[in-house]
């Protein structure tokens, strides 16, 4: 069943884990290069994944892709993506 109230939940689920990261970081207002220096990543690298998912989301702009992202009901766990730690995936979270 469609939902209208996020229509771009399937679409977010067509993206990379990396590209996601990158998308959770210019949702919070990160430029390429220090979304590049958080994953250690090249700046390029970012450049690029942000092209596809701009592609991916059918959007102009950088900013419009980290808006979805903002405001998809997932956000919490695309912020954990980026800023839990992988010997932490089982730890439980406070409240």
């Amino acid at each position: 069943e469609y939902d209208f109230d996020r229509p771009y939940e399937p679409l977010l689920g067509a993206l990379s884990l990396g590209q996601l990261q990158c998308l959770v970081l210019v949702a919070e207002g990160l430029t390429s290069k220090e979304i590049a220096l958080a994953l250690r990543i090249r700046s390029h690298t970012v450049d690029e994944r942000l092209k596809r998912c701009l592609k991916v989301l059918g959007v102009p702009s950088r900013r419009e892709a980290g808006r979805i992202i903002a405001t998809s009901h997932n956000w919490e766990t695309y912020q954990q993506l980026v800023y839990q730690s992988p010997g932490l995936a089982n730890v439980p979270h406070a409240p």
